[in-house]
């Protein structure tokens, strides 16, 4: 048995690029530096586990160090995720079992123990 296993599958990391050309499309002002799947995950770890933005932020970071992309800051973060509402589409939060946080070229998946493996 494994326990506080958290994996992340960062397959977004490949549609980067594109994914912010989306992003900016209609923005107006500054362009976004950051993908909204980033802040996704930022998301769903703070609505399924609870962790405050600035923990999130080293997560980001340490994600960031092994995988080469930039952590956005504290304040991005926050600003960010008040834009996305996860609440209306992920699963409650599960009372036993480990969860799967799964980010793919095209979306984020929150499933339950090795649903998502079995699906991939």
């Amino acid at each position: 048995m494994q326990r506080g296993d958290i994996s992340f599958y960062l397959e977004f990391l490949s549609t980067w690029d594109a994914n912010l050309a989306r992003a900016n499309q209609a923005k107006v002002g500054t362009p976004f530096v950051y993908p909204d799947a980033i802040f996704a995950v930022a998301c769903v770890l703070r609505f399924l586990f609870s962790i405050p933005y600035r923990s999130i932020e080293g997560v980001l970071r340490t994600l960031g160090t092994f995988a080469k992309f930039p952590a956005p800051c504290y304040t991005t973060i926050w600003r960010r995720c008040r834009t996305i509402h996860l609440e209306e589409w992920l699963p409650q939060r599960p009372t036993a079992g480990s969860v799967t946080i799964a980010v793919n070229a095209s979306d984020l998946k929150v499933v339950n123990s090795g649903e998502w493996l079995r699906k991939k």
